[in-house]
């Protein structure tokens, strides 16, 4: 325990800089029948879920987004212009903003969603879904679905496609694949996210690495097993202090996230022997890079 505590207090705060892109969900616009206030937050809820369960992007603070919406005098679930919503998304700083449309008759309904893109003010992407038999259950799995459709997150239990060469299938929950080696070197946080973008794991995505898998110490570092037997090896490679100087290589590891932690910091998986666990530490330090493939 004495190394993880003088391993944590080593990392100290930085200048925070966002990895992943933001997407502000609008409020839901009913375009046909009748569709209730609890629904039309079921539905926003869900999408901003399956927004955040996507590698590489976030969902937007609601309250925020529904304040700054209140200041610049918008309609809630109103007739809004493409010009207002882009207006909107550089006031709130968000990349993206999600609007979505509903249309219900009896208990079938049919949610429509479009992506605008803030920087270009051309609309990206859009999907949509028929929800038969519109339940609490199945709003919420339909619209989780949906985004993450739309974001390239959620899992892909029942695909067949092959795991890319120099990456390992573990079996994850996820669908996440992990690659076989190390990046070569330390990276701070800026350049990993810089240079590697939506291939670095996320928080979520190390945090079920640590808790799905078998890990076994050896004298490289950790075997980590996963559920379906495969496994890899994650070197205790140490870190690099902000300073520049190298510590504990050989006795334990840091392996960066692309999910920043709090002012000037970013989450982290750090283990040593015996000991596996996520913290939160400085930016400006030096950590190893695992990267990811997930559909």
């Amino acid at each position: 325990m004495k190394k993880l505590t003088t391993l944590l207090f080593l990392l100290l705060s930085a200048t925070a800089i966002m990895a992943q892109q933001s997407v502000a969900v609008m409020d839901v616009k009913v375009a046909e029948g009748t569709v209730s206030a609890m629904n039309k937050m079921q539905i926003r809820g869900a999408l901003e879920k399956g927004i955040t369960q996507s590698p590489g992007y976030k969902a937007y603070n609601r309250t925020a987004l529904d304040r700054i919406a209140k200041e610049l005098a918008f309609q809630r679930s109103g007739e809004v212009s493409d010009d207002q919503i882009r207006e909107l998304g550089k006031k709130a700083g968000v990349d993206y903003i999600l609007t979505t449309e509903v249309a219900k008759s009896g208990n079938n309904m049919y949610v429509n969603v479009n992506v605008l893109n803030i920087e270009t003010g051309e609309y990206e992407n859009s999907d949509n879904t028929l929800i038969e038999n519109a339940t609490d259950g199945n709003i919420q799995t339909k619209c989780i679905e949906l985004a993450q459709s739309l974001f390239g997150g959620g899992s892909s239990a029942s695909s067949k496609s092959q795991t890319p060469a120099g990456y390992t299938d573990l079996g994850l929950p996820s669908g996440t694949k992990w690659k076989n080696n190390n990046e070569s070197g330390f990276y701070t946080y800026d350049d990993a996210v810089r240079t590697f973008g939506n291939k670095l794991p996320t928080k979520a995505q190390l945090e079920e690495l640590q808790s799905s898998c078998n890990w076994t110490w050896t004298s490289r570092g950790y075997k980590v097993t996963g559920p379906n037997g495969n496994s890899i090896v994650l070197p205790a490679t140490g870190y690099r202090g902000c300073g520049g100087s190298t510590r504990s290589i050989g006795s334990c590891g840091i392996y960066r996230s692309s999910t920043p932690g709090g002012s000037g910091k970013a989450w982290f998986l750090y283990f040593c022997s015996g000991e596996v666990d996520m913290g939160s530490g400085d930016q400006c330090s030096g950590g190893s890079i695992r990267l990811i493939y997930h559909e």
